[in-house]
């Protein structure tokens, strides 16, 4: 990864391997990452209406990050901004489908002009044995689960430069199978090895890509878990404020503690 630094001949090297001099933007947005601070940083969290994606946004919008929420229930959306004292700005956008998704990227391109980090956390849960399992289930699973963060993940970079962190929120059961959730079991195995191959591909342009297993908490997916959601934010929040020359391509439990894959 190019070292971050400071002054009028900080270079970095860009995706293409071009030596691209860095504005004033790009500039503060690496000091943020270096201080290890939310503060001022733009932050999307898809799923961002309930669970684990709404405590990480009131948390963050708490700490003075700049923070929206996409999701496909307005309402939920709304709560979440009435819960962070209007801070959260919540966008509607279903992640499986790409025109909602170049819209969501459009607002933001409009009104931040770029993104500093992207959780992609939403997700769905349909219970069915893989061999009895209805095609038109499967294919929602996969599209919210997997072809959701591809999607968004592809429109973010867009708006990322270096400095910039993406985390992904994955399951236990992405390591673990378990009967009757092979389509959740699936997708969750294929955001692991998403995960990993864009932090590869990604590492030389400063973009940081790590994955969290937030574990069983109490969210619509689990509702009577007895650990609240707001356990995962701590690690997410980490992660999204890693400084330059960090961990990535790894795995973590919402405890801090590292997975090994």
């Amino acid at each position: 990864m190019p070292a971050a630094a400071s002054g009028p001949d900080f270079w970095v090297l860009t995706g293409s391997r071009t030596p691209a001099k860095l504005g004033p933007e790009a500039r503060e947005m690496i000091a943020l990452a270096e201080a290890g601070e939310l503060k001022g940083r733009r932050v999307l969290i898809s799923g961002g209406g309930s669970g684990f994606g709404r405590a990480m946004a009131i948390a963050f919008s708490a700490e003075g990050a700049l923070v929206a929420v996409g999701g496909r229930r307005l309402d939920r959306l709304e709560e979440t901004s009435r819960a962070s004292g209007g801070k959260v700005w919540g966008i509607p956008a279903d992640v499986r489908d790409p025109a909602q998704v170049s819209r969501l990227f459009g607002l933001l391109r409009e009104r931040w002009r770029g993104l500093d980090v992207l959780v992609n956390n939403a997700a769905v849960l349909e219970p069915a044995a893989l061999a009895g399992c209805p095609l038109d289930s499967w294919q929602a699973v996969l599209a919210t689960n997997l072809t959701g963060p591809f999607l968004m993940t592809q429109a973010a970079l867009a708006l990322m430069g270096p400095g910039a962190r993406i985390v992904n929120v994955t399951s236990g059961l992405g390591f673990f199978p378990m009967a009757p959730y092979g389509a959740y079991c699936v997708t969750k195995a294929g955001l692991n090895m998403l995960s990993r191959v864009l932090a590869l591909e990604l590492d030389e342009r400063g973009i940081l890509v790590n994955t969290v297993d937030p574990g069983v908490g109490r969210t619509e997916m689990n509702p009577e878990a007895q650990e609240p959601p707001e356990k995962v934010v701590p690690i997410v929040r980490t992660l999204a404020a890693l400084p330059p020359g960090s961990p990535t391509g790894r795995f973590f439990k919402k405890s801090g503690e590292e997975i090994p894959v």
